[in-house]
């Protein structure tokens, strides 16, 4: 057991006492236990150096991760609010024309007598005004305008037996407020969505 030992691990004197509790070497005098506890305290330096560093680069991992997330996360959610704007937009624009067709359909719809038959179905206006309300207040003047032309035309198209002489006259503030609101639908789509 003794072959191959260094003069260095066997202590000053030789001898290597072991514990009979762990076999460990146990030093026997006062200078073998200073050079014992310096060697074991110099020894631990770079694992205790280490072992920080690990833990400190782990939390900045831990921090970048959490920060990765969140910021994707946001990115994700503006991604998402953004194109469900461009949908609602989307939504209004359809709308308007979906109304102007309510409009003309009920010209035609006139019985042999010439007078407008009443509908049961829901005019589109009510979703152009709650699309226009929720998402996109800048237009609520030129639907306000639209609303007023209109009323004006719906009361030409119940008053008027045949759409003969007045139709112009009748359809052109409607037209014209259409126009307008479309115009300004679409310098708002270049704008916002190219």
């Amino acid at each position: 057991m003794r072959i191959g030992v260094t003069r260095f691990a066997l202590g000053l004197s030789g001898r290597w006492p072991l514990s009979s509790r762990d076999r460990r070497p146990v030093p026997h005098d006062s200078r073998t236990l200073h050079r014992w506890a310096r060697m074991a305290d110099t020894s631990l330096w770079p694992v205790v150096v280490g072992g920080l560093l690990t833990g400190l680069f782990a939390l900045g991992g831990i921090g970048v991760g959490l920060v990765g997330t969140a910021r994707r996360e946001a990115a994700l959610e503006r991604r998402e609010a953004r194109k469900r704007w461009a949908d609602k937009f989307e939504e209004l624009v359809a709308a308007v024309y979906e109304y102007d067709h309510w409009l003309d359909s009920s010209d035609r719809e006139r019985d042999a007598s010439g007078f407008v038959q009443t509908r049961n179905t829901v005019s589109p206006f009510a979703k152009v005004q709650s699309i226009s309300s929720v998402y996109f207040p800048q237009f609520s003047e030129l639907i306000g305008m639209l609303d007023f032309a209109t009323h004006e035309y719906i009361v030409w198209i119940y008053a008027s037996p045949k759409l003969g002489p007045g139709y112009v006259e009748a359809s052109a503030p409607y037209m014209r407020a259409r126009e307008e609101l479309l115009d300004a639908l679409k310098n708002f789509a270049h704008a916002e969505f190219q």
